[in-house]
């Protein structure tokens, strides 16, 4: 994709001086792109488009590259084309791990992508970042339940291979705070959701497909309020820090 830049070029733009012409451009450009993702017209076309211009900004004039600074923290996913949901790295090593034969997952993504948001509602699609792991929470509402899907990463590399990637490996996933077992009386749901062991969502990754459970994630932008992830696929994603 031509968002993603050379290490070349990358290392040019790291020397060059940000002007505040350059920097003013860059912190315009960005709360545009915020208040278009906010607007409930906004179309994913022209959000693309602007994430496209703010990138090529952010390498011209080195702002939003210091990743290794700003990476740690507590993310919001705000937006992605698809759903929400595949900002989960699962789903990224899910299509990984079929990547001989996309139209097993294209047909399992396309039938949960057809319900409909009067029926099926993202909540939230959250990320934890450390040094060494990363949490992912999705939590997806329906009118008689929700739940929170949670997939726990080891992070592999942090820039240091290749100055934009982080690389993860994908470790479990599990279904937690279920809200019909928390209706359960007694506290009989708390110690059901608590209970309920993980899926080892990468060692069955794995058998399948050798490093399926292995992710790469190119880091576009990551500054002090905003990140733009760009998957193996392509997909873009747009995080707000919490």
């Amino acid at each position: 994709m031509i968002l993603a830049s050379s290490s070349d070029a990358f290392s040019i733009t790291r020397s060059r001086p940000v002007s505040n012409t350059r920097l003013n451009s860059y912190d315009d450009e960005k709360g545009i792109l915020l208040s278009t993702i906010s607007s409930s017209s906004s179309d994913s076309e022209n959000i693309k488009n602007l994430i496209s211009k703010l990138v090529q900004t952010a390498e011209d004039s080195g702002n939003g590259q210091d990743r290794s600074e700003y990476i740690t923290g507590d993310w919001s996913c705000i937006f992605n084309e698809s759903d929400l949901t595949r900002s989960s790295p699962f789903f990224t090593a899910f299509r990984k791990c079929y990547a001989d034969n996309e139209k097993i997952p294209n047909q399992i993504f396309s039938i949960t992508d057809a319900i409909p948001e009067t029926i099926k509602k993202i909540d939230f699609a959250r990320m934890e970042i450390t040094d060494f792991h990363l949490v992912s929470r999705v939590k997806v509402s329906t009118p008689v339940s929700s739940s929170i899907m949670t997939t726990r990463c080891n992070v592999i590399d942090l820039f240091k291979n290749q100055y934009n990637v982080m690389k993860l490996q994908v470790l479990t996933t599990k279904a937690e705070d279920n809200s019909l077992l928390a209706a359960l009386p007694f506290g009989l749901g708390d110690q059901i959701n608590e209970q309920n062991p993980s899926f080892p969502s990468g060692d069955v990754l794995e058998k399948i497909r050798q490093s399926s459970s292995e992710v790469d994630i190119k880091v576009l932008i990551c500054d002090a309020t905003i990140r733009v992830d760009e998957q193996e696929n392509g997909d873009l994603f747009v995080y707000e820090r919490q």
